[in-house]
């Protein structure tokens, strides 16, 4: 059997599992009579994560904290960020 096919079968193994899991849970949120708290978080959110606003926060979250090994995957997920907002679009 091709490596190929091995990735195919191995990528479909996990992804039709998620896949089954993610329709009962829209279902489920569809039969909702009453909007919640996540119907009001969920816009915020998708705002905040437009901006980079969600992972530079994650970031923060996991620099301030004393995990050394936190504190470097915070490192490595804010300056790229940090980069590509601060340097200025050229055309």
């Amino acid at each position: 059997m091709q490596l190929r096919t091995l990735r195919r079968n191995a990528v479909t193994r996990v992804a039709q599992p998620v896949h089954r899991l993610d329709l009962r849970a829209a279902a489920a949120l569809a039969r909702t009579q009453v909007p919640g708290p996540i119907d009001r978080a969920l816009p915020r959110l998708t705002r905040a994560a437009d901006y980079s606003m969600l992972w530079m926060s994650i970031a923060a979250v996991l620099g301030a904290s004393r995990n050394r090994t936190a504190t470097r995957a915070a490192a490595r997920r804010a300056s790229p960020t940090w980069l590509a907002s601060s340097t200025p679009i050229t055309v």
